[in-house]
């Protein structure tokens, strides 16, 4: 018995363990994900397909643009700064 709730709870925290992980997308991987096309995202931005064709292909945006592209995907951006020789923090947006 004891063996079962040793790996129940190992399960338990690999599950929480593998949450806590950031995974790396780009925006049309993002898009992508949430299974939303172009054509949806930019209705949702009250924008032309092109435009959101050209957020994802540029490489640098404003934050203010992907906080936009973010939230009509349903998320929420965060800013996290991180040191070397300090805990991560997460930026007031």
């Amino acid at each position: 018995m004891n063996d079962r709730m040793e790996t129940k709870k190992e399960s338990v925290r690999r599950s929480k363990a593998s949450r806590q992980t950031a995974t790396t997308m780009t925006l049309k991987e993002l898009r992508q994900a949430r299974k939303v096309t172009q054509v949806e995202l930019a209705k949702r931005m009250e924008l032309g397909q092109g435009h959101v064709s050209l957020f994802e292909s540029r490489k640098e945006l404003r934050l203010d643009t992907i906080r936009r592209y973010v939230e009509a995907l349903g998320g929420e951006l965060s800013l996290v700064v991180e040191f070397k020789d300090h805990q991560p923090i997460k930026l007031k947006l």
